[in-house]
């Protein structure tokens, strides 16, 4: 008996140890950029919002309200100001950005006028992108930075944070868009996202984050895609298929200590952006003709819509991909059913199946192709 449990004791030991040398391995292949050999999502595919499609158009009064619009025509006054609203969530720039995209649509709607905004003095203007957005904004567009309204009439943004709000973004259309992004990009010399999108190779960007919503196999998913496509060119078979793939280049990038210039260099030679969820994407308008944006969630939580609607008022094709276990509508119910659960279920990091994003760029570039050919068509 007594040799019995010594040799049960000692297959225990055996095991446990077994399983924490493994554990130290996988979480070393973890810290190197690797994901658990068991932590691969296989579930992923490629979705969009078609219920009812996310909306690329809107007049003023669909996102903008109050005096200002019955001044703006007035003959005696050559001002338009938009009011900037601080509250709880503005701290968090894209929020913020939810306000100001809207104020550009008021602004250029009345480009030979004088541009105010009333940015309350309490709001932080603390991140990279915030500050160089407001700066764009002052020498390329003139826009006057006051803190106080004076005698002007304003209008005021209409805005929700509610996560399944079709409208978390709002621009006239996508006209306001690329004035946007073309006069900036302009000022900062930026060069390379001029390019003709019918002229020049694909280039896939990889956006990934430091913290939460990591990609955790970027490595393997870079390898996946330039064994997929960087041999296309020297394939005579593929280069001539209408499926062929060219890739000019694959490259990866984090934001959080980048600057305001660096992140617009970024994004505007993005002809695909596969990227998590995060603050990052407030600069899809930044990027080219033509371009799409692939979005990863982890289980539990998923809000395509919020940066969908960006995307969609910019001219940018949006999708998205939920990494959970399967069951989307049930996950989601649990991971966002009160603050505490939706914060857990966002810090999640992510590792999609390299293997799923190889066929959902396979797929957004052939639809980036037909976009750049009916495009080349309505040239002059």
């Amino acid at each position: 008996m007594k040799k019995t449990g010594q040799k049960i004791l000692g297959a225990i030991t055996l095991l446990w140890f077994f399983y924490s040398s493994r554990h130290q391995q996988d979480t070393l292949r973890l810290n190197e950029g690797q994901c658990w050999k068991g932590n691969v999502n296989r579930t992923g595919i490629l979705q969009r919002i078609n219920n009812p499609p996310l909306q690329t158009s809107y007049e003023l009064a669909d996102f903008l309200e109050g005096p200002g619009f019955e001044h703006a025509n007035s003959t005696t006054d050559n001002r338009v100001a938009c009011k900037f609203i601080k509250d709880d969530h503005t701290p968090h720039f894209p929020h913020a950005m939810q306000q100001l995209y809207r104020c550009f649509s008021w602004w250029r709607a009345f480009p030979t006028k004088d541009a105010y905004l009333i940015l309350p003095n309490q709001q932080p203007i603390d991140t990279e992108f915030l500050k160089g957005f407001i700066e764009r904004m002052r020498d390329v567009f003139g826009v006057r930075v006051v803190h106080m309204r004076s005698n002007l009439k304003v209008v005021r943004p209409i805005y929700t944070y509610d996560w399944d709000e079709q409208r978390s973004f709002a621009m006239r259309n996508e006209r306001d868009a690329h004035e946007l992004r073309n006069r900036i990009l302009d000022r900062m010399k930026l060069p390379e996202a001029k390019k003709s999108c019918w002229n020049h190779k694909l280039r896939i960007r990889i956006l990934s984050r430091k913290n939460s919503r990591s990609i955790q196999n970027v490595k393997a998913i870079v390898r996946a895609l330039e064994d997929a496509f960087l041999g296309d060119d020297d394939n005579e078979n593929a280069s001539s298929s209408i499926e062929a793939v060219h890739v000019e280049s694959i490259r990866v990038a984090t934001f959080e200590e980048a600057t305001f210039r660096k992140q617009l260099e970024f994004l505007s030679q993005a002809d695909i952006l596969v990227a998590a969820h995060g603050a990052e994407l407030t600069g899809i308008p930044f990027q080219p003709q033509c371009a799409a944006v692939l979005e990863l969630f982890p289980g539990g939580y998923a809000v395509p819509a919020f940066f969908g609607s960006l995307a969609a008022v910019s001219g940018v094709s949006h999708s998205y991909m939920y990494l959970g276990h399967g069951d989307m509508e049930r996950e989601i119910r649990v991971g966002m059913r009160d603050f505490e659960s939706r914060q857990a279920a966002r810090q999640a990091n992510v590792c999609p199946d390299a293997d799923r994003i190889v066929a959902a760029v396979r797929q957004l570039a052939r639809e980036r192709r037909e976009c750049c050919d009916q495009a080349a068509l309505l040239q002059p």
